[in-house]
């Protein structure tokens, strides 16, 4: 059951560069400094939870995504805010329970749901900058912990998902899409294309 969990955030990266990774790693610091959102951090960007050893082995991530589903939240932070180029992340989130805490491309026209995710894109309205952002997507989720009733409407989609309609309602076409034009897709699409 989803109250039996870690009311808290999960995350988990190793990339710590430049770009949005380094945002990312901001992003995760910031978070962290607020006790009351108990991030566990098993990555290498900072991590101050330890997982199996297996864990931090990227050709096996089901240690991850069992780690993943012990918690209410995941931050789902993409290495870049391309069009069409998204990683697994935060479908990752989606496919284990969790409420996504999202940045990275353009994300809501292929979901199979609304309402199912926070947006820090969201938190950019009127012009406001990254660190604005995270400011108030820090203020947003000291209230959201509060708020039972609220963190529901978040999950309300599970009860009502149609696999039909996201089939035929255009969504999966998007996903398709999605899929197709990553830059990993582009690049295995060249690669079998010159392969003997």
């Amino acid at each position: 059951k989803f109250k039996e969990r870690t009311k808290g955030i999960f995350t988990m990266y190793s990339n710590c560069g430049e770009g949005e990774a380094a945002f990312r790693s901001d992003v995760i610091s910031t978070l962290t400094s607020e006790a009351k959102l108990s991030v566990h951090n098993y990555g290498e960007c900072g991590r101050n939870k330890d997982g199996p050893a297996s864990t931090y082995s990227r050709d096996d991530s089901t240690i991850k995504l069992e780690l993943m589903a012990e918690y209410q939240f995941t931050l789902s932070i993409d290495n870049t805010v391309e069009e069409w180029n998204q990683s697994e992340k935060l479908w990752h989130a989606l496919l284990m329970g969790n409420i996504p805490i999202y940045w990275g491309a353009p994300v809501k026209h292929p979901l199979p749901c609304t309402d199912c995710i926070i947006d820090l894109h969201d938190f950019m309205d009127g012009g406001k900058t990254k660190e604005q952002a995270v400011e108030g997507l820090v203020d947003f989720l000291l209230k959201l912990f509060d708020d039972d009733a609220r963190i529901q409407k978040y999950l309300k989609w599970r009860e009502q998902y149609n696999l039909q309609e996201f089939l035929q309602g255009g969504k999966f076409h998007n996903f398709q899409l999605l899929h197709n034009q990553s830059f990993e897709s582009m690049h295995c699409d060249f690669l079998a294309g010159v392969s003997p």
